[in-house]
Parts: structure tokens; C-alpha cells; sequence
């Protein structure tokens, strides 16, 4: 014999469904208005990648649908999936999943040129290990270098192209440039550890290149916290105002 539908029981089960679906749907138009449109009071969503929030939004939308069977859990399931497929740089990688691997010290060529190799790489002042042999494997052209004392900029430096008879090299503020040719000014900003420089290629052209270190993220996980979202919201704003800056003064090198 079948039991009685208990009223109460299926109302608040309604309820629960729907407020899953709600909580997927308000989390997904943040994760929207976060990622892809770059809204800065929304900073602190940054914080955790993508995929993730994906996943959650995700889980979220499986309970709804577990509990109240409603249509729209699937929706914004299928929302979720779109999400992570357009907007998530580590899914967008994947796309290069059949791209053959470039040769460690082997150059490349295009069109019958021979590509410029360039290789960027936080090292942390080494606290990970020592970087210089993975760097020397590749033999780059230029290499743009964080968190580095200027001793090991010009170690790289000689290390690279002793045997070619040139390198040049500049540092400000443990950012440094590695360059393959000569260095014919520099930019840099006492405010930032930016460093801009101009390089003059064997053909007589001169090729700007920046090296890019932002101010510092801050990484406080509590949403609870309204002087938290603060945090983020004024750190984001800075980080901004420094890329206009960098943007501007690369037009202010000069030979």
C-alpha cells in the first residue's frame, strides 16, 4: 500500500529544489559579471580559478535537480558547461593538446624566418629551485625575468651568449631583461617594479618590450567579510591604474 504525500513535506522539498537552483543561477551571473566582464567590486571572486567556481555552480545545480526535478536545473547546468568551455583559459589550452612540441635549443622557423624565442618566468629569488639550467636549455633570445637578484640577471646573461659575442641585459627592482641583442634605452618607474626597454634587432629595427610585474594580489578568502571585498575592490583598481601607466610610457622610449 502506497503512503500519503505529505504535504508539508513536499512543499518544503519544492522550496529546497528551487532554492538550489536560485543559489547556481545568482552564482553563475556573479561568476559572469567577475570573469568576463572584469566588474572590480567583484574582485574577490577572482581569487578562486574558474574551473572551480564551474564545479560548484555545477554540484549546486545536480542538488537542485535531485531534489525538485525542475527543468531549469538542467539549464543552468548546460550555462555552467558553456562557461567553463568559452571563458576558462586552462579548457581553451586544451585546444593545443595536438600542437607538436617546440625543440629545447632547436630554433624555429616560419616562412622561412627564423622565429625570436622568448621566455618569461617568475623565479621567485630561487625558493623553488634554481631556474638558470631550464632557462640555458631553450637558449631564448630574450628573457624576461621576476623576482631575480641582478647578479643572476647578468650570470644568465653571460651564461646565454658568451659564446656569441653579445647580450645585454638591464634590471629595476629584481625585474630583469635578458636580451640576445643590444639595449638602446630603458623606462622604468620608481613607483613599480616595471621595466621597459628598446632593442635593437640585427636588421636595425627596434622592437619595445615590458616586462610586467604588478603589485602584489591579495589573496583574503572571506566573503563574509565586507572590509574583505574592500580589499580586493582597491587592490584590482591599482593593479589598473599601474597597466595605464606601463601602457603610456612605452611611448616615452626613445633612442
Amino acid at each position: 500500500m502506497l503512503s500519503p504525500i505529505d504535504p508539508v513535506h513536499l512543499k518544503m522539498r519544492r522550496y529546497v529544489g528551487w532554492f538550489f537552483v536560485l543559489c547556481s543561477l545568482v552564482l553563475q551571473g556573479g561568476v559572469i559579471m567577475a570573469f568576463v566582464l572584469h566588474l572590480d567590486w567583484l574582485a574577490l571572486l577572482l581569487v578562486v580559478p574558474l574551473p572551480l567556481w564551474c564545479f560548484v555552480g555545477l554540484a549546486i545545480a545536480a542538488l537542485g535537480w535531485w531534489v525538485l526535478r525542475a527543468p531549469l536545473s538542467w539549464i543552468s547546468s548546460v550555462l555552467w558547461l558553456l562557461v567553463l568551455m568559452l571563458a576558462a583559459d586552462e579548457v581553451r589550452v586544451l585546444a593545443n593538446y595536438a600542437t607538436p612540441e617546440p625543440k629545447k635549443n632547436v630554433p624555429l622557423r616560419s616562412d622561412g624566418k627564423t622565429v625570436m624565442r622568448v621566455m618569461t618566468l617568475n623565479c621567485r629569488n630561487f625558493e623553488m629551485g634554481n631556474p638558470v639550467p631550464a632557462i640555458l636549455e631553450w637558449h631564448p633570445d630574450i628573457v624576461l625575468l621576476q623576482e631575480i637578484h641582478p647578479f643572476w640577471v647578468r650570470s644568465i646573461t653571460e651564461q646565454l651568449f658568451h659564446n656569441d659575442g653579445g647580450g645585454d641585459y638591464r634590471v629595476h627592482k629584481a625585474n630583469g631583461i635578458v636580451s640576445r641583442w643590444p639595449i638602446r634605452d630603458m623606462k622604468r618607474d620608481e613607483r613599480y617594479r616595471d621595466l621597459h626597454v628598446l632593442i635593437e634587432q640585427p636588421d636595425g629595427a627596434l622592437l619595445t618590450v615590458a616586462n610586467v610585474h604588478l603589485l602584489s594580489a591579495v589573496t583574503d578568502l572571506r566573503p563574509w567579510s565586507l572590509p574583505c571585498w574592500r580589499e580586493h575592490w582597491k587592490a584590482r583598481q591599482m593593479r589598473r591604474d599601474e597597466m595605464l601607466k606601463t601602457t603610456q610610457s612605452l611611448s616615452l622610449i626613445h633612442i
